[in-house]
């Protein structure tokens, strides 16, 4: 298999690493960073899944997302095909000269 994009996976190192620092530090350091209005927003709701749960799933979506991003593709090998077939040409004259009228028998 190969990648379309493989330097899409150098670009995205940067922000992974960012973002699973902000996840894995505590709420103390978040809210030095973003204001409390925006981390409720962002913040989803605790009664569903465990945050590591939650922070596994995000990170394997990630991923996902950035291979998909790099577009693999599978190279296929050339196939050689015999086709036998007839070449058939159809000319049409639609000149003014096909007017003409011709001498018996036309």
């Amino acid at each position: 298999m190969e990648f379309v994009n493989p330097y899409l996976f150098w670009i995205f190192i940067v922000p992974f690493v960012l973002f699973a620092f902000l996840i894995s530090t505590n709420k103390e350091r978040l809210s030095r960073i973003f204001d409390e209005k925006v981390l409720t927003r962002l913040s989803a709701a605790s009664e569903g899944m465990p945050l590591m749960l939650r922070n596994i799933v995000m990170f394997t979506g990630i991923f996902f997302m950035i291979v998909a991003l790099a577009r693999p593709v599978k190279e296929l090998d050339d196939i050689v095909v015999h086709v036998e077939g007839l070449t058939l040409l159809t000319a049409l004259d639609i000149s003014g000269s096909m007017r003409s009228k011709d001498v018996y028998p036309n």
